[in-house]
């Protein structure tokens, strides 16, 4: 499947709820100047652009809001590298 988002990736199933994609610096160069004490890290930035595509993808509607983000650990991201993300939409109960 196509790309929904350049972060977010395709989703894995037609219909299914989540999405997947390769992250890294030979893919997507802007995140190489994103560093942190000299490692390349993807921006939390990077993982709110990532929710919001999911939710507006997932619900169909353009707004949204996040009430909370935790971000427990940096994902470094070494040259010639990708590494696989996964995001997974769960509705609110």
């Amino acid at each position: 499947q196509e790309p929904v988002h350049p972060l977010l990736g395709a989703r894995i199933a037609q219909g299914g709820a989540e999405w997947r994609h390769l992250i890294g610096t030979d893919i997507l160069p802007f995140l190489a100047g994103h560093r942190v004490d000299g490692e390349v890290v993807f921006p939390a930035t990077g993982y709110i652009e990532m929710i919001v595509a999911a939710a507006r993808d997932a619900l169909g509607t353009a707004r949204v809001r996040i009430e909370a983000l935790d971000v427990l650990r940096a994902l470094v991201l070494e040259p010639g590298e990708p590494r696989e993300v996964s995001i997974t939409w769960n509705e609110a109960e």
